[in-house]
Formats: C-alpha cells, sequence, structure tokens
C-alpha cells in the first residue's frame, strides 16, 4: 500500500505543468525621468507636521565648541574620558563654589564619540543624554583611600581628574595620588561626581565613603554646555589626552 502511494505521488507530480522560467514571458520597459512631477504638494498635512517638528528641533543644531581633533572613550583611560572628568570637575567648583580635589565618571555614561571641528548642542545631548545630576561628596582621607582601594578591586576603569593611580591586573591598588599627592588620613576631601554613582549606579556607593554628599541640581548635559560655551568665550577648542592617569600593571 506504501508503494502504491509513493508510486501515485510521483506520477501525479509528472503530470503537473514545469515551472515557468523568466524566457517564458514578454515584458517591455521604458526610462521614466525624476521629476518635479513626482514632488509632494509643498503645503499638505504630513508636511505641515514634519515642518513643525524641524522647527521644534532646530536648537540642536546651534554650534557651543570647536573640538581639536575627534575623541572617543575607551579603557582603561581615553581622551573622551579625561575632558568629561575635567568637566565635571571644573563645573562642580563653579557650582557650589568649593575647591574640589578629583572627580569619577562613569565610562557607560558617555555614549557617542564627539566629532573634530564643531560640536553642536545635538552632539552634546547625544552624548551625555541622561537626567544625572552633578553631585560633591565630602569624605576624609582614610575613606577615600578606601574608596580608592575597593575600586581598584572592582577592575573597573571609569573617568577620573585630579588623580593618579596604579592597579595590578588582579584588582590591588597600588599606588594613588591626589592632585599629586598622597592621601592624608585626616584631611577633608571633596570628589565630584554624579548622582547616578551615590546609590549602586555601576556598583559604585559613594555614600558608603562621603561623610556628606551635596547634589547641585544641575544635569551633566546643561553643565557641559555651559563649559562648550565658556571655552568658546575665550577663544579655546576642546581637547584633552591620555596621561596615565588609571595605569594597569601586568
Amino acid at each position: 500500500m506504501k508503494r502504491f502511494a509513493i508510486y501515485f505521488v510521483l506520477v501525479a507530480a509528472c503530470m503537473l505543468p514545469s515551472v515557468a522560467s523568466a524566457q517564458d514571458f514578454e515584458y517591455t520597459w521604458t526610462v521614466i525621468p525624476v521629476t518635479a512631477e513626482y514632488d509632494e504638494p509643498e503645503d499638505t498635512p504630513v508636511s505641515r507636521i514634519v515642518d513643525n517638528a524641524r522647527k521644534g528641533l532646530e536648537y540642536l543644531n546651534e554650534v557651543l565648541a570647536v573640538s581639536a581633533k575627534e575623541m572617543a572613550v575607551s579603557k582603561p583611560e581615553s581622551p573622551l574620558s579625561n575632558l568629561t572628568a575635567d568637566i565635571i570637575l571644573d563645573r562642580a567648583e563653579m557650582l557650589t563654589g568649593l575647591d574640589i580635589d578629583c572627580s569619577l565618571y562613569n565610562m557607560g555614561g558617555i555614549r557617542i564619540t564627539i566629532p573634530e571641528g564643531n560640536v553642536t548642542m545635538g552632539d552634546i545631548i547625544s552624548c551625555y543624554p541622561f537626567r544625572n545630576t552633578l553631585v560633591v561628596a565630602e569624605m576624609t582621607g582614610n575613606r577615600l583611600l578606601d574608596f580608592f582601594t575597593d575600586f581598584a578591586a572592582m577592575k573597573q576603569p571609569e573617568a577620573i581628574s585630579g588623580v593618579t593611580m596604579e592597579v595590578s591586573s588582579d584588582g590591588t591598588l597600588l599606588s594613588v595620588l591626589v592632585g599629586g599627592e598622597e592621601i592624608d588620613p585626616v584631611r577633608t576631601y571633596r570628589m565630584a561626581s554624579i548622582s547616578f554613582l551615590v546609590s549602586g549606579g555601576d556598583g559604585f556607593f559613594l555614600e558608603k565613603y562621603a561623610d556628606n554628599v551635596i547634589d547641585s541640581g544641575v544635569q551633566v548635559k546643561d553643565a557641559v554646555v555651559s563649559y562648550c560655551k565658556d571655552m568658546t568665550k575665550e577663544g579655546r577648542k576642546l581637547d584633552a589626552e591620555v596621561e596615565g592617569r588609571y595605569i594597569i600593571v601586568e
């Protein structure tokens, strides 16, 4: 019975018409010039919506600063991560009126490469899109040293400013200098950072080490925009180099 079924299927398949090929069809073609005839009318409901939306985004094209070169972020250290940490420290001092010793910023919060040449509002918003605010964490030197010891153990380089640290490949803190000097265990230090890193963001808990945390209420992107505008007024370009702030010793 099974053999008969198979034979029947084969016979039926042979009786089907053959599959047509491209050569079985006749076709003609002609060139159709793409002219204004095919343009949409200038004033349509859709065009009005697009025009209104475009007008609302024009501010993104504002040129805020000029970058000396293209800058990207990479670990353990890069020009863009160093620039970001420097900006955080600078703006924290400006916003609080306090002397800031160092700064910390998570590299994951830096989202794009900054282009060489004109840097627009759109570039800055795309680079720093989150609503984190600038904070200042005040802590004694012994707690600051505890922080850097734990930071090294994470084996997770981040953007830092005002700090030079050497970390072994297994996460042991070999040395750390703040402002070019060893940490004084009894002195009070101020670290600029962002709200995201205060209570667990990317594994950081600055609140565990700090005696006091001051939140400026100013978002990172707004602080960076302010910095860019000041640089432009001074006739200076955005620029930074790799300086050996975070060194991994194999």
